[in-house]
């Protein structure tokens, strides 16, 4: 399979976007907790739902961006 390079450009900048934003939302929060093992709160746990999956969509669109890359026995690529 090969796609494009603006696909490939696209994806790799997505998966970027996705990646830092789910990072960020995975260290999600309250105030009120004094550390992430004690979090109780249903909007914080479902942020950090939601940053976990950012960070599989980020996965997803790297693989993507690989899909059809071919090296050569040098490591040149094809």
């Amino acid at each position: 399979m090969k796609i494009g390079a603006a696909t490939r450009f696209l994806s790799v900048v997505a998966a970027v976007f996705l990646g830092v934003a789910g990072l960020h939302e995975w260290s999600a929060k309250s105030s009120e907790m004094g550390s992430y093992k004690e979090e109780t709160s249903s909007a914080v746990l479902a942020v950090r739902a939601q940053g976990k999956l950012k960070i599989g969509l980020a996965i997803g669109f790297i693989a993507l961006a690989s899909a059809g890359v071919s090296f050569d026995e040098n490591g040149n690529r094809n």
